[in-house]
């Protein structure tokens, strides 16, 4: 994965206009995220305080008067204004959930404070608010649903992944302390392709290469590549090793700085484009087919008017990562 950070669960602020038109917390729902860093404070009489910085896999991209959109993200450099200070973490959704339910229930107090109005209009206006902040929750409940089932591929508790990757080009054969992802960033002027490799292989592999052994065929056992890159269209491809046929692929293509990867039924690309190139690099690493999958799933172009047995087979693990729910019509629309 592109991310090794720690995933955890913690109660999401849901940001909105509060009191006096101040962007604040509205309410409260479980998610998880992602875990950038962990800092203790200590106090002089021996206190300690622990907050952790996290960020949460989705934000809200589009709020207007009939819907609410949501859009998949990731930790990056343009994602840094989305990291958020929590005081507490989880590794179950039912921890971070009581969490929630605590927030809100502070919220309403404060909101049934903020109630102007006379004694004998109190409790008329003090049920208003109750509904609302109820018919609040109802509805970002199905937020919080919709995340849980869309963020799957975010597992609590995996320890991280080496993310090395070995070489082989005209120059010989070579181990990087670089991910596939930024390796393949750095290279971008030359053919590739991409070869899974188990991790029993790879550290053998590795150790013969740092005690400068001879390699054998037998420890570079080339099966199908995972991914081919054409260095002159700028264009990735993903071959499903579990595929039937060439029924379709998943590409990559890069747009101001940044991969998007897009489903097409026609093949844009063949093995033959790339193993005939003179330069070609073959990079061998441990992602699998369905890490580097997920890995760009925040950047999935979403072919909605699309429905073959094709994008089935090639595209069975993938879903709008998008996020939009309609808002309840008001009274008389």
């Amino acid at each position: 994965m592109k991310n090794n950070y720690p995933i955890k669960y913690a109660a999401m602020p849901i940001m909105g206009y509060v009191a006096w038109q101040r962007e604040g917390a509205i309410l409260y729902i479980a998610s998880k995220c992602f875990q950038i860093k962990e800092t203790t404070e200590y106090f002089r009489n021996g206190d300690t305080e622990t907050s952790y910085s996290v960020l949460f896999p989705y934000k809200k991209v589009v709020d207007n008067n009939t819907s609410m959109t949501w859009e998949r993200i990731e930790p990056s450099l343009e994602n840094e204004q989305e990291i958020i200070t929590v005081r507490n973490v989880y590794n179950t959704i039912e921890e971070a959930e009581q969490e929630a339910e605590r927030n809100n229930k502070i919220l309403l107090e404060q909101k049934l404070r903020n109630i102007y109005t006379t004694v004998e209009n109190f409790q008329q206006e003090r049920k208003k608010v109750e509904k609302k902040h109820q018919q609040q929750i109802d509805f970002f409940k199905n937020l919080e649903q919709e995340i849980e089932e869309k963020t799957k591929d975010l597992t609590i508790g995996l320890p991280p992944k080496l993310q090395n990757v070995i070489v082989i080009d005209n120059s010989g054969i070579k181990e990087y302390e670089l991910s596939l992802y930024e390796y393949s960033w750095l290279v971008d002027r030359k053919p590739f392709t991409v070869f899974h490799i188990s991790e029993e292989s790879y550290q053998n592999l590795s150790k013969k290469i740092a005690e400068y052994k001879e390699i054998e065929a037998e420890d570079i056992i080339e099966k199908e590549p995972i991914l081919i890159y054409d260095s002159e269209k700028k264009l990735m491809q993903l071959r499903n090793p579990n595929g039937e046929g060439n029924e379709g692929f998943l590409y990559l293509r890069s747009h101001r700085g940044q991969k998007y990867m897009y489903y097409e039924e026609n093949q844009e690309l063949t093995l033959e484009d790339v193993a005939s190139h003179p330069d070609e690099k073959k990079i061998f690493t441990m992602e699998t087919y369905e890490d580097i999958v997920a890995s760009y799933l925040p950047y999935f172009i979403f072919p909605e008017k699309k429905s073959t047995e094709a994008k089935k087979i090639y595209c069975k693990t993938l879903v709008n990562p998008d996020i939009t729910l309609a808002k309840p019509k008001k009274k008389g629309e």
